[in-house]
């Protein structure tokens, strides 16, 4: 596909008439093409509870799951997505991974082919390979789905060539270096566990600061007010040309997404957000 975001209008569109959960907060383009969705809550400190949200769909709804969700990090694990899909076969079960392989977590996709023609039917599943690869104007993302019907639907919908040369051969180069591939989220999970080692020293310092590490390649630190996540998040930008995403609109009490970038980027990151804080606490 032409990136994940080509998924969303066909999602709109064959939605109309069901019934839609997405999580909230959640990644903005659910909301724009599920206006009307009825959200359930993934709490920093609880998550998702699937239990509670059981109890909630119906037959026919559809249900987007984002795993691990964006901008939380919240991660389930993906054998309890099956059984939430197997269990509940008069409902859509939209899955979007596009963050999995920042987790040690085995794919939906993996867990249903092994299952083969006894895999549940009402599985979609969604993925931004812009977004893993650290990629994002590349455009290219993919749809697979055990539902016969939606299949059908993508095929007829999606444009003959849409596809760019760019993006094919980014692919073969991948196929050709897989290893390297998985090497390097195997970097990404140790740089982040080091990154998010740095946050929590400088959030035992500093009362009021909550590191939330998720299994994205981000951490959410939370910082007790919006008002001064905002403030951070423009003395970062201004002060040391550092650009973090300023969660008080999604996130109550105020919280900033951090991208895990090299060591030496994420040890500047701390270092700077330590000096800040510090200069807010005394003003």
């Amino acid at each position: 596909m032409n990136g994940a975001s080509e998924a969303y209008p066909l999602l709109a569109r064959h939605a109309a008439g069901r019934r839609v959960h997405v999580p909230s907060p959640t990644l903005g383009e659910y909301e724009r093409a599920f206006p009307q969705a009825e959200r359930y809550d993934d709490d920093l400190n609880a998550g998702v509870d699937l239990t509670l949200l059981a109890a909630r769909v119906g037959s026919g709804d559809l249900v987007v799951i984002v795993n691990p969700n964006n901008p939380t990090g919240t991660t389930l694990a993906s054998d309890a997505l099956v059984a939430f899909a197997r269990e509940r076969p008069d409902v859509l079960v939209l899955i979007d991974e596009s963050f999995i392989d920042f987790t040690t977590m085995t794919s939906v996709i993996a867990l249903l082919e092994k299952d083969g023609p006894a895999a549940p039917a009402n599985v979609i599943v969604l993925k931004s390979l812009s977004k893993c690869w650290g990629m994002p104007g590349l455009r290219l993302g993919f749809m697979w789905s055990t539902n016969a019907p939606w299949q059908t639907r993508v095929d007829n919908e999606l444009p003959i060539w849409n596809v760019n040369a760019l993006a094919e051969r980014v692919i073969e180069l991948v196929l050709k270096h897989k290893d390297a591939l998985a090497s390097s989220f195997v970097q990404s999970r140790a740089d982040r566990d080091a990154f998010v080692l740095g946050l929590r020293q400088l959030a035992r310092d500093r009362p009021g600061l909550v590191v939330d590490e998720g299994g994205g390649n981000f951490v959410v630190l939370r910082v007790g007010s919006a008002a001064l996540a905002t403030r951070v998040t423009e003395r970062l930008l201004q002060e040391a040309c550092i650009w973090v995403k300023d969660l008080a609109p999604k996130v109550a009490g105020g919280a900033l997404r951090l991208a895990v970038r090299t060591p030496a980027e994420n040890a500047r990151l701390v270092d700077t957000l330590a000096t800040i804080l510090d200069e807010e606490a005394r003003s």
